[in-house]
């Protein structure tokens, strides 16, 4: 069985070269993030926990700024794809993202839609007010999946998916949110809605644990369960795990995939889809 992890995060330090905004410091050394992170920190992590590829992503500070994804796929091209990370306001970036697509790491794109600090690049009414429609056609058009996370805005994917036929989408980290960390149940409520997306044969979803922040025994008590009634919804040809390993306080890469390769409701068969070859099928990543 092969083991493809479908989101994993590179990032440069905050430096005059590759400034962040204020905004971000939060999630850097001094706050309660895990960025920056190298290449070789995947690498290590992905080593250390029997994880053969990732899809790579940027943080969304980033947007329009793949150069460092590229170079860390570059660096090991068997073992990692690039998720694109365009800035969503600006039609022209369609020209720039036909360039990368000539890079065979380069397998799909990643947009964000959240207010708040994302606002300035992410705003969550771009999702349906036309901001972002350049985007849906691009990737329609040349069948490339598009991961999306909007976890305010669960209920306009349906109509996006049925106004772009062509658009293959796969629903980031459960499409969930939570305004209260240390509140499991908040974020097992937005996972309703998600599951009703599961009709669209064009919708697939990403399968996460429990915040960061929070202990173990949350993610026992209440995601497998939630990752259940995902896998049963969507089909586990629909279903990627994801670690985000440098995220992550409570778990190694190792126990990581543990949780997922060892979900007691999994055949055989739907352990190797959701532990790598879905992923793999659906970016067109031989």
């Amino acid at each position: 069985m092969r083991i493809a992890d479908s989101q994993l995060h590179v990032c440069l330090p905050d430096t005059p070269a590759s400034p962040w905004p204020d905004w971000a410091v939060q999630y850097g050394p001094a706050g309660t993030g895990g960025y920056p992170v190298s290449v070789d920190q995947l690498l290590d992590g992905m080593d250390q926990g029997g994880i053969d590829r990732a899809a790579i992503q940027v943080p969304t500070w980033f947007c329009g700024r793949d150069e460092y994804a590229l170079e860390s796929a570059a660096k090991a091209p068997d073992r990692f794809a690039v998720m694109a990370r365009p800035r969503l306001d600006d039609p022209g970036e369609a020209a720039r993202l036909a360039r990368l697509f000539e890079n065979e790491t380069v397998r799909g794109i990643r947009a964000v839609f959240i207010d708040g600090g994302f606002g300035e690049l992410s705003a969550e009414r771009w999702l349906t007010d036309g901001t972002c429609d350049w985007l849906y056609r691009f990737a329609a058009e040349r069948d490339i999946p598009l991961m999306l996370w909007a976890p305010r805005s669960t209920e306009a994917i349906g109509p996006l998916a049925d106004r772009h036929p062509g658009l293959r989408i796969i629903l980031d980290q459960m499409n969930g949110f939570s305004m209260r960390p240390e509140d499991p149940a908040d974020y097992a409520r937005a996972i309703d809605p998600v599951l009703e997306l599961a009709a669209h044969p064009t919708i697939a979803v990403k399968l996460r644990v429990w915040d960061w922040q929070v202990d173990e025994p949350h993610r026992s008590e209440t995601f497998e369960p939630e990752m259940k009634r995902l896998v049963e919804a969507f089909g586990a040809e629909r279903t990627f795990w994801c670690s985000d390993f440098m995220n992550h306080r409570s778990f190694t890469p190792a126990r990581l995939r543990e949780v997922f390769a060892n979900l007691p409701f999994l055949g055989e068969r739907e352990r190797n889809l959701l532990m790598g070859e879905a992923l793999c099928h659906w970016l067109d990543w031989p």
